[in-house]
């Protein structure tokens, strides 16, 4: 196990972390490649790498923190796999970056109000599953992405994309929001397929 508290590390070249549990509160920055691995991730804080950003695990969760809001950055690829990948206490949309591939892959639904930039394909895939986790965004997502947008359904208040490639997407739904009823998504769901 790794539990690392406030930290502020700066590397010029890479980090890799493999372990059981790895628990990461606050801002891990390296000049090339970053890789976290272990069975299960808790993090808090600000991730960026120069070239790749790679979370790998069984369960990983990543939370927002008023004092050191969530981020994560890569100047290349940004992968984040785990069969179950949650984003908890959000109260804004999450910013995701990469200036190349952007892959999340989860076997259960993702949740969370996203706004993902990719500088090449975006792909939302399964982990151990072949059909992959639906994004479901009550607030709405915005995927700009400079080629491909894959992912098997979404479903969200509003969907923004932009891509210079093909977008494949099995199913849309988009929700109006009802806050005073319990069940939002029953009848109410306009599917695009």
């Amino acid at each position: 196990s790794v539990i690392v508290n406030g930290a502020n590390l700066k590397m010029p070249q890479s980090l890799k972390l493999f372990t059981q549990i790895l628990d990461v509160s606050g801002q891990l920055q390296t000049g090339k490649d970053l890789t976290l691995e272990a069975a299960v991730i808790g993090f808090r804080g600000q991730l960026q790498a120069g070239q790749h950003l790679t979370l790998q695990g069984s369960d990983i969760s990543i939370y927002d923190d008023p004092i050191v809001p969530f981020s994560a950055q890569a100047g290349g690829n940004l992968s984040f796999q785990a069969a179950a990948l949650d984003f908890n206490g959000f109260n804004r949309r999450i910013l995701l970056t990469s200036g190349g591939l952007m892959n999340l892959s989860s076997d259960y639904e993702i949740v969370g109000d996203f706004h993902f930039v990719s500088g090449n394909s975006f792909v939302l895939g399964g982990f151990h599953s072949t059909g992959g986790a639906q994004l479901r965004s009550p607030g709405g997502s915005v995927i700009s992405a400079g080629g491909d947008v894959e992912m098997p359904y979404y479903l969200g208040g509003s969907l923004l994309i932009e891509a210079k490639g093909n977008i494949q997407i099995s199913g849309i739904g988009i929700t109006p929001p009802f806050a005073n009823n319990p069940f939002p998504f029953v009848n109410t769901d306009t599917v695009l397929a």
